[in-house]
């Protein structure tokens, strides 16, 4: 070892023996006696010099190229078409490839097109984007068959199918001659080729076919075949295009800091004194001990690893016991083995140390569930009780966002920020379309150059990666310096590696690949397991790579770090919150893409939810549904991440107890609020699904342990949580999403939110969206999976919960051509749940300040025009008139019905169907009108059937003071449900088909403070009445007198009634709304009125003469 003391006795045994021996037989044979001796005695073996001294060797990176090469498709799929009938084709191989053959019948055209059926083209808008498409054709009829003319042509998608013919402007893009002419015509195989441009032009999916035109009829059936079918896009010239600057155009999206981490490259734990070698006999008591034996590290002693300290074979298990330490020097070293267990302490770097040289643990073994790293710690993986230290280079950052957007055929990027990656490295670019998992549009390619925020790569793009000013996709660095993987062989049984940290964790510029045991419980990746409080424990800077189970757990632990990690193609939920009890962590600034679920996918559609049971295909049964990120308990910190795919990219589901080993932890973690969730990013989450869709952001569904088999229990569905105070989402965006936000439950505030390219932009129950910038179509729109999607700005529900929308810019819904009255068909900004007869709104949308761009005003609100209740009750509130055109005046938008034609200030818009009118002093007010046996809740079933509410009850009419019931023009349907919802301080009369009800019951379950409805109803003459008015338990209950005029009845508070046959008057009034705050929500100016079903109603009970059917007779 040079500079040891071995050595320098050595070289001074060595030197002084030559002086005194003087020739050179005898010096080395005592050269070879002191050799010996010198390693007997100090452990050095001549086969392991010393490391030298590691620097950061960063590889050259080439110049950069200034062309695109030649890329080129060899499509396998391919038609002949002369627009009314297609000859079948066969497919063969000979010594080129593929060769395509199909019989021409004698009566077929002279006119035909060559296009193939798949590998279709990506053309650019730039005039020097060439495309070049060569065959050789070969006929066993050459005198039949005579070409007089081939054209190669890009042609439209609005040719379908091919005609010969139709060779303008409108069908083709460019068309032009083969190069090659007939005289070479007898030959066997004859090539031709031809070239064209896509002039300017852009679009997806575009054939590059050859129009066949033919000299003459056949006169017999022709057999031709085509071999060597290439399409190539020829070299054109690399420019910069216009860049984008900034991540979002509204938000803030938090980034890492531009700094790297000190890294003086001092308390580094291979330079300290005192270590003993891995290679040295004496470390181990004479004798190097075999990889096949469990080999434990001696007591209180420090171990290092050099560059050749190591067999090559897999050892069987390394034990560092308390007090030792195994070190690793910055070298490059292979480690294979099958389990650690390290009680005491690993250190590869240090947190002031990070290493320069490539270190590589590869973990081996087969599909057990044995624990032979220790108790509980299962196999092939790494265990730790004491502590834990690997710390690679820092690259910086570790993920960031095109500047541009990437095209078919390119291979090189333009990032947003200055990174210090290398030639060598793999990077991912994540998709910017719909529905990741079904669409799979992520690509990972390897960098040939790179200079500042260019880099180029070895290979081409196949996809679109929008960067644009709306949205971007990220680019992320896989590779990493020090590489923990399992085994080559892990991948056939899902089978991989995997660290179990109890102890204290520290690891940065790592990369975990094919790590994680699929359903194996506490087998992943990177695992925080059951230590508490951890302030000093992180995971950062890393990688995690195609895992089988899941990124990183914490589980039972708190105030850990999750910093600047990669995560892509991961199985199961990636970033994952185990129990619901881990709080105060801060997970900030990863990236987790392509994440896959387990078993199945979930929906979140009612009905139709299944419920997952925990089994062996599904170990949780929430991953039906895994998420880039999956927080259990929402009192933690997360900011700066993005998400791009999975089931969603954030869920947060409910659990009103904890679960697994936490179970009997005092918390319940669906009331834990938001401690920040600031920053954060989600796009391209979901599947194809029914119902409500699934979208990026996700706070539903519930996982709970069963109290009768100990299993887990996850439902996906509307399970609701109501925590005490506001979860609070700040500076979030999405992007093509089919659901930007949804939640089920109560008290979310959505603040600073950008959304762009979403199916719809959220859904969010009785919570506020404000400050907010949403975006129907950009130009990547016709990019994307499903080109002719549409947009909703925000879908308000059916019933009950309540949303407050203020402060938001809406931008580019225009008018989908040919469109139906279905909203959800057309890009329109505000729409409503209206399918149902069951559920109607009550007063329980509301929105102010909302401002307009390239929107026409047609776009703004659309009531689905249909025949059920929730679609008659359709309201909204516009606080300041902003939305119907009326600045600074608080209106009323009611449904199509004239029913919400309340006064002389309303105003029908057709494109709506809907009408608006001036507030005034109004509120929406609901009544649950019942009838025992005719109108009620849940008839025909639970939850009331849609067949047996949806019939015609009667009619409900607006009147007015001092008219009486005499205006009967302002009707609407009365069904078989008993919700009717209509404007206050007006008169409501109900007409019922059968007759006066001897009972009726009345409930205000929206009739707020200061606010009446004169209630009226048809009785006989001579009917007698016992009317009260009653809390919800009847434990205040108030007779109601009878009044000698309507004007008493109108003076009065709710406590009189008047009967003049053959009507009934009741001015009812909540006279349990007091207004304070508890009775309603408010922010930013508006205010909606809290629903309080039942809790205070009318009953009347009258003595008249009944009818056949049990009702009195009315005219």
């Amino acid at each position: 070892l040079p500079g040891s003391f071995a050595g320098r006795m050595l070289w001074s045994s060595t030197h002084l023996l030559s002086n005194l021996f003087g020739h050179l037989y005898s010096f080395s044979k005592i050269l070879v006696l002191f050799l010996v001796v010198d390693a007997h005695l100090f452990g050095v073996s001549a086969q392991c010099p010393a490391d030298p001294i590691a620097v950061d060797n960063v590889p050259t990176s080439p110049s950069l190229v200034t062309s695109r090469p030649t890329v080129s498709f060899f499509p396998k799929n391919w038609l002949i078409d002369s627009n009314w009938w297609r000859p079948t084709i066969s497919y063969s191989n000979d010594a080129t490839g593929l060769v395509v053959t199909a019989t021409l019948p004698t009566w077929y055209t002279t006119q035909w097109w060559l296009v193939p059926s798949s590998d279709l083209l990506f053309i650019r808008n730039q005039e020097n984007f060439k495309y070049k498409l060569s065959f050789e054709i070969s006929t066993l009829n050459k005198t039949n068959f005579k070409p007089a003319e081939i054209k190669i042509a890009l042609i439209k998608g609005v040719m379908s199918p091919y005609s010969p013919t139709s060779t303008n402007s409108t069908y083709v893009y460019d068309i032009q001659p083969t190069t090659t002419n007939f005289t070479n015509w007898n030959s066997t195989w004859v090539p031709f080729e031809g070239t064209v441009s896509s002039k300017g032009n852009m679009a997806s999916n575009i054939p590059l076919g050859a129009l066949f035109r033919i000299a003459g009829t056949a006169g017999a059936p022709i057999t031709i075949s085509f071999r060597k079918l290439r399409i190539d896009i020829l070299p054109t010239p690399i420019t910069t295009p216009t860049l984008t600057t900034k991540n979002t155009e509204y938000v803030t999206l938090r980034k890492a800091p531009s700094s790297f981490d000190a890294n003086p490259r001092t308390n580094c734990p291979h330079n300290q004194t005192g270590l003993k070698l891995w290679h040295d006999p004496t470390t181990w008591g004479g004798s190097i001990p075999e990889p096949t034996s469990t080999i434990t590290l001696p007591s209180d002693t420090k171990v290092l690893i050099t560059s050749c300290s190591l067999s090559s074979s897999v050892y069987e298990k390394i034990i560092v016991p308390a007090g030792s330490e195994l070190i690793f020097n910055d070298a490059k070293i292979n480690l294979n083995v099958k389990a650690m267990l390290i009680n005491g302490a690993l250190r590869i770097g240090s947190p002031t140390c990070r290493l320069f040289s490539p270190i590589t643990i590869t973990l081996y073994g087969a599909k057990n569930i044995s624990n032979s790293i220790g108790p509980a710690m299962g196999s092939k993986g790494i265990g730790v009780t004491g502590s834990i230290d690997i710390h690679g280079k820092q690259y910086h950052y570790t993920w960031t966002r095109l500047a541009a957007t990437v095209w078919p055929g390119d291979n090189q990027i333009f990032i947003q920020d200055t990174v210090n990656w290398e030639v060598g490295q793999q990077v991912v670019i994540t998709t910017t379309n719909l529905k990741d998992e079904e669409t799979q549009k992520n690509e990972v390619l390897t960098i040939r150059a790179i200079s500042g925020k260019k880099i180029q790569f070895n290979e081409t793009f196949q996809f679109v990666h929008y960067g644009g000013p709306e949205y971007q996709a990220e680019v992320g660095l896989l590779s990493r310096r020090i590489v923990i993987q399992g085994s080559d062989d892990s991948e056939a049984s899902s089978f991989g590696g995997h660290i179990i940290v109890r102890g204290e964790g520290r690891l940065s510029g790592v990369k975990l690949f094919r790590m994680g045991q699929t359903n194996v419980l506490a087998r992943y990746p990177f695992h925080f397991h059951m230590i508490g409080q951890a302030p000093t424990s992180y995971l950062k800077d890393s990688s995690i790579h195609h895992s089988y189970f899941r990124c990183i757990s914490v589980h039972g632990t708190h105030q850990t770090s999750v910093l600047r990690n990669v995560a892509f193609d991961v199985r199961g939920h990636c970033y994952y919150l185990e129990e619901g009890v881990e709080e105060n962590n801060t997970i900030a600034y990863n990236l987790a893409a392509n994440v896959h679920t387990i078993y199945a996918n979930a929906i979140t559609a009612q009905p139709g939810v299944s419920v997952y049971t925990e089994s062996d295909d599904l170990r949780l049964p929430a991953d039906v549904a895994a998420s880039g990120f999956y927080i259990t308990n929402a009192f933690n910190r997360i900011y700066g991440n993005a998400a791009s795919g999975g089931w969603a990219g954030f869920a947060f589901p409910n659990l009103a107890v904890p679960i697994g080993m936490s179970s009997n932890v005092p918390v319940n973690p669906e009331l834990r609020p938001t401690l920040e969730f600031d920053g954060n990013s989600a796009h391209s989450s979901g599947f194809s699904s029914v119902g409500e869709g699934i979208p990026c952001i996700y706070m539903g569904g519930r996982l709970w342990t069963d109290s009768s088999s100990g299993l887990l229990k996850y439902d996906s569905g509307r399970q609701n949580r109501d925590p005490k105070t506001f979860n609070r989402f700040t500076n979030t965006k999405t992007f093509a999403c089919q659901l930007g936000i949804m939640f089920w439950g109560s008290k979310l505030e959505v603040s600073k939110y950008e959304s762009h390219d979403c199916v719809k932009a959220g859904r969010l129950f009785s919570s506020y969206l404000n400050d907010a910038f949403i975006v129907a179509t950009t130009n990547n729109t016709a990019y994307m999976a499903s080109s002719t999607r549409i947009s909703n700005g925000f879908e308000f529900y059916d019933t009950d919960v309540k949303a407050i929308i203020t402060n938001v810019q809406y931008k580019n819904f225009q008018p989908f051509p040919n469109a139906p009255l279905d909203p959800t068909k057309d890009n329109i900004i505000f729409t409503a749940l209206t399918h149902s007869d069951v559920f109607k709104p009550q007063g329980i949308a509301a929105v102010r300040n909302i401002t307009y761009i390239n929107t026409p005003y047609s776009q703004r609100v659309r009531n689905y025009y249909r025949d059920t209740g929730s679609s008659r009750y359709f309201n909204m509130i516009d606080f300041d008139g902003s939305t119907v055109g009326r600045p600074g005046i608080p209106q009323i938008i009611g449904s199509y019905v004239n029913w919400w034609n309340f006064d002389n200030s309303c105003v029908y818009v057709d494109a709506w169907k809907a009408q608006y009118c001036n507030k005034g002093e109004r509120e929406i007010a609901s009544l649950a009108v019942v009838v025992p046996g005719f109108i009620e809740y849940n008839g025909g079933g639970q939850y009331g059937s849609e067949t047996y509410a949806n019939v015609d009850a009667g009619i409900t009419s607006l009147f007015y003071l001092p008219a009486g019931v005499s205006q009967f023009n302002k009707t609407c349907k009365l069904t078989r449900t008993p919700q009717v919802t209509g404007v206050s301080k007006v008169g409501w009369h109900i007409w019922i088909n059968q007759g006066a009800p001897r009972n009726m019951r009345v409930g205000m379950h929206q009739l707020t403070y200061g606010q009446w409805v004169l209630f009226a109803t048809n009785y006989p003459a001579g009917t007698r009445f016992n009317i009260s008015r009653s809390w919800k338990d009847y434990s205040q209950k108030q007779v109601l007198s009878q009044a000698t005029s309507l004007e008493q009845v109108m003076a009065g508070n709710g406590e009189y009634y008047y009967f003049s046959a053959p009507h009934l008057y009741i001015k009812m009034v909540d006279k349990w709304m007091s207004g304070i705050p508890g009775e309603f929500w408010e922010n930013q100016g508006a205010r909606l009125y809290n629903v309080f079903a039942w809790r205070g109603f009318y009953n009347i009970d009258a003595n008249c003469v009944s009818n056949s059917s049990g009702f009195c007779t009315i005219s």
